[in-house]
C-alpha cells in the first residue's frame, strides 16, 4: 500500500525481504521459486493446495472443511504416538 511504502522510505532499512506469490507490482525481484521445487528441497511441508472459489463464502468454507481434516489427522497421528501440535 502507500502508507507501506511511506513508511519503509522513513525507517530507510538496509534491505527489504518479501515473501510473496504474486510479486506485487513494484516488486524489485531478485530471485523466483516455484512451489514444486521449495516441495522438492523440503521446505514446503504441506502440500500446496489451490482451488478456484466463485466468492469469499466458498473460500471459508473450503477452509474450514480443510482445517477439519488436517486436525483428525493429527489426532489420528498423536493416537500412534505422534506429537499433537494444536
Amino acid at each position: 500500500s502507500d502508507l507501506s511504502v511511506e513508511m519503509l522510505k522513513e525507517v530507510t532499512p538496509c534491505f527489504i525481504l518479501a515473501l510473496t506469490a504474486p510479486p506485487r507490482k513494484n516488486s524489485n525481484i531478485v530471485s523466483f521459486i516455484d512451489a514444486l521445487e521449495l516441495k522438492r528441497e523440503n521446505m514446503v511441508k504441506l502440500p500446496v493446495i489451490v482451488y478456484n472459489h466463485q466468492d469469499k463464502t466458498e473460500v471459508i468454507n473450503s477452509a474450514l472443511q480443510l482445517q477439519k481434516r488436517l486436525e483428525q489427522q493429527a489426532k489420528e497421528e498423536e493416537k500412534k504416538g505422534g506429537k499433537y501440535i494444536a
